[in-house]
């Protein structure tokens, strides 16, 4: 699917993410995984943690967002995810 590092999925993600009003902090922990940290500036509540392994993205709770190489798709749905009401 994807011939990219997990970071640099991530980091793409959170381009696409920008663009849907959302920010985003890559975190690289010593010797962990890359991790994405999403939040909704509105609405600093609204936050989540997104991991790129194998070929897609995955929620926090070990769920399929979409396919790394869908980093639009999974940003919109992020962004429905993490939005305020009205």
């Amino acid at each position: 699917m994807t011939a990219a590092t997990p970071a640099a999925d991530l980091e793409n993600l959170a381009v696409e993410l920008a663009a849907h009003g959302l920010q985003a902090t890559l975190k690289s922990p010593a010797g962990g995984p890359a991790c994405l940290v999403v939040r909704n500036p509105a609405a600093s509540v609204l936050t989540e943690t997104v991991h790129a392994c194998d070929d897609a993205f995955w929620w926090s709770w070990h769920e399929p967002i979409a396919r790394r190489d869908q980093a639009a798709t999974a940003a919109a749905l992020l962004a429905r995810v993490l939005r305020t009401r009205g």
